[in-house]
C-alpha cells in the first residue's frame, strides 16, 4: 500500500513538471526566458471626450501631474489625462527610452534638449515644454540620470 503523504508528493511533484512544461516562462522567473518575454506599452489609449485616441509611445515626449491628474504629452503639444499612476507608468515604459526626472515628470530621452547646472542641481529642458511642471532632476537620482543620459 501506498501511503497518502507519497501519492501526495508524486501527484505535487508530476503537477510542477507539468507546469514547467506548459506553463508561461514567468511562473518560474527563469532569467533567460523572461527577459525575452519583457514587453513595454507601444500604445497608449486615452480619452479625449467622447473619444477614445491611440498614441504611439515613440510620440511621447513626456508624462506628468499636474493639479492631481497624470497626462501625457506628445510630440505635437497635444496632452492627454492617463487614467494609472506615475509609477504604474513608468512600469510600463522602457527604461532606455524613458526616465523619471522627479515625482511629477517622465521624460522621453528624444525629448530632452539639454541640461542646465545650478548650485549642482540639474534643470532639464524638455522640448515640449510641460506646462508648469518642475523638471529639476531629483538629487538621488542626478547620477543616475547622467548614466542614463550619456547610454541614450
Amino acid at each position: 500500500m501506498i501511503s497518502t503523504s507519497v501519492t501526495t508528493l508524486v501527484l505535487g511533484v508530476a503537477l510542477v513538471v507539468s507546469l514547467r512544461r506548459f506553463a508561461p516562462s514567468t511562473i518560474f522567473n527563469n532569467p533567460q526566458e523572461g527577459k525575452k518575454a519583457e514587453r513595454y506599452r507601444v500604445r497608449w489609449v486615452v480619452r479625449l471626450g467622447n473619444r477614445i485616441v491611440p498614441v504611439m509611445t515613440d510620440q511621447i515626449a513626456c508624462f506628468f501631474s499636474e493639479d492631481k491628474s497624470n497626462y501625457l504629452m506628445t510630440f505635437d503639444g497635444e496632452r492627454y489625462i492617463v487614467d494609472a499612476t506615475m509609477d504604474a507608468i513608468l512600469e510600463a515604459l522602457d527604461p532606455a527610452r524613458f526616465f523619471r526626472i522627479n515625482r511629477s515628470c517622465i521624460s522621453a530621452l528624444k525629448a530632452i534638449e539639454s541640461a542646465m547646472v545650478d548650485a549642482g542641481r540639474y534643470t532639464v529642458e524638455i522640448k515640449p515644454k510641460p506646462g508648469e511642471v518642475s523638471t529639476v532632476v531629483t538629487r538621488s537620482r542626478e547620477s543616475e540620470f547622467l548614466r542614463w543620459l550619456e547610454k541614450g
